[in-house]
């Protein structure tokens, strides 16, 4: 028997194309519930042993992303971050808080995983410390208590990991990716940040006419070139 059609959301909270897809994901959520849902994997962009001491020239090459980010998308960006110099890139926390949500609250897991993402860029809000996520798990009805103990769970980092292995057997190199799984088959929405009309117009193409969509490579924050 086939598994029940739905969309795979493959993304990491610190992808600035992620953020920039932030309010496309939210609006296709919000569209389709009832009809097809979506389910978050965290693609672990620069995780644990991967992660980078954001240097000066981490910094310049950041900004340099966050602001084309900016001018193709309008998210907004704030760049307080930049003026510490302890901070390390590593994207594991905040995919982890998101599987906690996932695992207590799979309703909300799309939601938090947009508030996580404000917290960072939006707000410059160190994404390693678990004080970040608290209060935004509290908007959602996740206890502190019930928060910290998944967050210091070794099964809860293991469950991370398997995302992270899951996306790479999948063959998702670059983030945001959006794949259809349905009908035993499974299509590529898109691999890349694009405008909510051309997602949304994919997604139809594949529910309604049954037929393949072209799904080239777009913007988007690439495993092999590093941190954006």
């Amino acid at each position: 028997m086939n598994e029940p059609s739905q969309l795979l959301y493959f993304g990491d909270p610190m992808c600035s194309w992620c953020y920039g897809f932030a309010p496309v994901l939210l609006r296709l959520k919000e569209d389709l519930e009832g009809r097809l849902p979506i389910h978050c994997v965290l693609g672990g962009l620069r995780p644990g042993p991967h992660a980078e001491k954001m240097d000066e020239k981490l910094k310049r090459f950041l900004r340099h992303h966050w602001e084309e980010v900016h001018r193709t998308t309008g998210q907004e960006f704030g760049y307080k971050i930049f003026d510490r110099d302890d901070f390390v890139y590593d994207t594991e926390p905040s995919c982890r808080a998101v599987a906690i949500v996932r695992k207590l609250k799979p309703d909300a897991v799309i939601d938090f995983f947009a508030q996580v993402q404000t917290a960072f860029y939006r707000d410059s809000k160190d994404t390693t410390m678990l004080e970040t996520y608290i209060p935004l798990a509290a908007e959602i009805g996740v206890s502190p208590e019930e928060f910290t103990a998944l967050w210091n769970s070794e099964d809860m980092k293991a469950e991370t990991w398997k995302d992270f292995e899951f996306a790479a057997s999948a063959g998702v190199r670059g983030f945001p990716t959006l794949i259809y799984i349905g009908e035993g088959r499974g299509q590529i929405i898109c691999r890349g940040y694009l405008p909510y009309e051309d997602v949304r117009e994919r997604v139809e193409t594949v529910l309604t006419a049954r037929k393949p969509v072209l799904a080239p490579t777009q913007e988007a924050c690439d495993i092999e070139k590093g941190i954006c």
